[in-house]
């Protein structure tokens, strides 16, 4: 397992096919992508991208004053899920924003990603929602 650096465009071909399969790969850019403050890590399985998040420096409604950063775009190939891949992808994103500062991380996890989630110590804030055309969500964020 190798995890590194990727960039935003680095990140598509994995969105679009685990997260938005119903999307044409023109439409999984996401607002924020280039900006400076924005990292993007992948995770290898010898020369392959298996997994990919994305951190956006972001306010939490509930915590505005805080350095908080959104978690969005996490993905892994579905033969690579349940074996460590996310897990350890999403532990070298929050040593980065650690790093960088970062005191809260949030994000809109997706109702079968909640105990992933939970596992990493992530913990829901309000009801379920729904986001259009990629269905149920919950707010889950979690202190650095």
């Amino acid at each position: 397992m190798l995890i590194r650096s990727i960039t935003a465009s680095e990140t598509y071909p994995l969105r679009q096919a685990v997260l938005r399969p119903n999307q044409a790969m023109t439409e999984v850019n996401f607002t924020g992508d280039e900006r400076v403050d924005t990292f993007h890590l992948g995770i290898y399985d010898a020369d392959r991208l298996v997994g990919i998040v994305s951190l956006y420096k972001q306010a939490f409604s509930l915590s505005p004053e805080q350095n908080s950063w959104q978690l969005r775009g996490m993905a892994t190939l579905p033969e690579y899920q349940g074996k460590g891949y996310g897990g350890r992808l999403v532990q070298a994103a929050l040593s980065e924003l650690i790093s960088r500062g970062g005191k809260l991380v949030w994000c809109n996890a997706r109702k079968g990603a909640v105990k992933f989630y939970q596992r990493l110590a992530f913990t829901i804030t309000g009801e379920c929602f729904e986001i259009t055309n990629i269905g149920p969500h919950y707010l889950m964020w979690r202190e650095l």
